[in-house]
């Protein structure tokens, strides 16, 4: 059973990610997560803010995608590790994203929630 895909975050990174995804996952989107409601965002509907989100979904339908990003802020990092925990304490999983233009090593192991962009 292919899950569906929710994305949390709707700003720059959120849209990098979304940019990298594979025609599959794209086509399994269902909305975006976000503390704002931004209205349609990239043709997706907005799903409500975390909490509203953890009680309105099951793990064992959605899967998701942290397009919340990292700008060498501990409080950004500190932040990213908060939504990881709480989504993965309900048993939510992160999807993974590996742009189909990225230069892997045959030996790099990806685990789960990684996202590894072009070149």
């Amino acid at each position: 059973m292919n899950k569906k895909i929710a994305i949390i975050g709707s700003g720059g990174h959120a849209d990098v990610i979304i940019d990298n995804l594979s025609q599959k996952q794209r086509n399994s989107l269902i909305g975006y997560i976000d503390t704002a409601n931004n209205g349609i965002w990239r043709n997706l509907p907005y799903l409500g803010a975390d909490y509203d989100f953890l009680e309105k979904n099951n793990p064992k339908e959605v899967n998701l995608l942290l397009g919340v990003s990292y700008l060498g802020q501990k409080v950004s990092l500190e932040l990213r590790k908060k939504i990881i925990s709480i989504y993965t304490s309900k048993g939510f999983v992160f999807e993974s994203i590996i742009s189909n233009r990225a230069i892997l090593s045959k030996s790099a192991h990806i685990k789960s929630g990684t996202y590894v962009g072009p070149g």
